[in-house]
């Protein structure tokens, strides 16, 4: 029998990951990188999966949004707010550190309380910048940082029921990403998957149709419908200026 550990209503697996349904289920899988405060088009992929994975076994990338958010500051300008990285530390994500120098992870939470300082739900910010140098004191791992993040706006924005997994805990690094994304659906026995409009610059559709997925490409329409000229920011950015009351009631009327 697999231990359950909950975090709130939502519920992720630990330790060997089970069969969760036979082949038929309707269950929808997705995957991403844990990204940084990533942009509310991540959280739709989780709210449209029941499965959600966490491909912190990819190589990591400083181009990638892992450790790096596009905000926007007091005049409407573009902003990019790096996390510090040791880059002496492994190649894969889940072996990357943020770099262990308090003034430096002060430096970019103190960047982005600045940037947003006149927003309308600027406390909000304040407890998620908080939470963030929390997590930092507990655990440098970006990626396990990243998860907290998440799964805590999760929470807050009302996305719950979920059943999360990390890419890492599957051991599947050496398959490259096609064949990568076949063994997790083999593994969790989950043949539909979610996929991004970025994963056009990679992902082989016919190899993976033929490989017995069903293949859904995200629309991302709640997204656009909320945030029409602002949706590629940063989830901080979308919470300064809207709160998560009202991302929350818009997921509830979705359902």
């Amino acid at each position: 029998m697999h231990q359950i550990a909950t975090l709130g209503s939502q519920v992720q697996f630990l330790g060997e990951p089970p069969t969760i349904m036979n082949k038929h289920s309707e269950l929808i899988l997705s995957a991403h990188q844990p990204n940084f405060f990533p942009w509310f088009g991540f959280f739709e992929k989780i709210l449209k999966s029941d499965v959600f994975l966490f491909s912190d076994d990819v190589k990591y990338s400083k181009q990638q949004l892992t450790s790096r958010i596009y905000v926007i500051d007091n005049f409407k300008n573009e902003q990019v707010v790096s996390v510090p990285i040791d880059r002496k530390k492994g190649s894969r994500l889940f072996e990357k550190h943020i770099h262990n120098d308090p003034k430096q992870v002060s430096k970019i939470v103190n960047k982005v309380l600045e940037l947003y300082y006149k927003s309308t739900f600027f406390s909000e910010v304040e407890e998620l910048c908080q939470y963030f140098l929390e997590k930092v004191s507990e655990n440098h791992s970006l990626s396990e940082i990243n998860i907290s993040l998440i799964k805590k706006i999760c929470l807050d924005i009302g996305i719950e029921n979920k059943v999360f997994y990390k890419g890492s805990e599957l051991g599947l690094q050496n398959y490259k990403a096609n064949e990568r994304i076949f063994q997790r659906a083999k593994t969790l026995n989950i043949w539909t998957y979610l996929y991004g409009q970025g994963a056009s610059g990679y992902q082989d559709n016919d190899f993976l149709r033929k490989k017995g997925l069903k293949l859904i490409e995200i629309d991302y329409k709640l997204t656009k419908k909320l945030f029409p000229t602002d949706f590629k920011y940063s989830i901080i950015h979308q919470i300064a200026y809207y709160g998560k009351n009202f991302i929350k009631e818009n997921i509830q009327t979705y359902r």
